[in-house]
């Protein structure tokens, strides 16, 4: 005889990148033991393949793909404030152990942080990129996945950024000229970055150090020094510390 089978609640969420508005469930046992198994191994990509799974198994018509991270961290924000709980507990304690004052204290102080509160900050929009008064660049935010494989790909920095920059551009135009990146070899894109000076390749850098992302201030006393503290949480992995 067939056993019953229990019937999932759905909500609605908007995608932040798209403004697209999907279906999704709370995850069950078997994609929070994916999730816990992610977590005691303690590796940071096996985490985020994790995390990406159970996107996929929740949330209707999506692609992990192509999804940017603060997209990514949003959808995975909001399955767990349904299957677990509207707040989660952070802990906060004073930078080496002393307070503005200079007074020690190494009291750790647990926050109860709702996490409705939270919310994606930066610009949406990927912009256009000056590079001189007529060549400019379009991007694209970098999917979860891509930033992942380059991570693993390039062991230096500046490699990695290099990578991550090249797969990320939609376009190089100059004045009315336009040159579709799909047209270009990976070399070649690679070529026209290294040509870059300075002030111009920081532009692009700039474009990925503020890429949105989930963030809220957190007001918190100390109870045993009785400081009042304002500090800036950022990024999925910080509130589920």
């Amino acid at each position: 005889m067939a056993l019953p089978r229990i019937d999932l609640p759905l909500y609605e969420m908007t995608i932040p990148s798209t403004g697209k508005t999907v279906n999704y469930r709370p995850f069950l046992v078997k994609e929070e033991k994916i999730l816990l198994m992610a977590l005691e191994g303690g590796i940071e990509e096996e985490i985020h393949k994790a995390t990406l799974q159970i996107i996929q198994n929740c949330v209707d018509d999506v692609d992990v793909d192509v999804l940017p991270s603060f997209d990514v961290e949003w959808i995975f924000l909001n399955i767990r404030r349904r299957s677990i709980g509207e707040t989660t507990k952070l802990r906060f304690r004073h930078t080496e152990g002393k307070n503005r004052k200079g007074d020690e204290c190494d009291h750790v102080q647990e926050v109860v942080v709702n996490l409705e509160e939270v919310e994606v900050v930066g610009d949406i929009k990927p912009p256009i990129i000056m590079l001189t008064e007529n060549i400019g660049m379009k991007m694209r935010y970098p999917s979860m996945k891509e930033t992942l494989a380059l991570e693993l790909e390039h062991k230096g920095k500046l490699d990695r950024v290099m990578g991550t920059v090249v797969q990320c551009i939609e376009m190089i135009f100059d004045g009315d000229d336009m040159f579709p990146a799909k047209d270009s070899t990976k070399e070649e894109l690679t070529q026209f970055l290294e040509n870059l000076n300075a002030e111009q390749f920081g532009k692009l850098q700039d474009f990925f150090t503020n890429m949105p992302k989930l963030k809220k201030v957190i007001n918190y006393k100390c109870d045993k020094c009785g400081e009042i503290t304002k500090y800036p949480v950022q990024g999925l992995s910080s509130f589920f510390v």
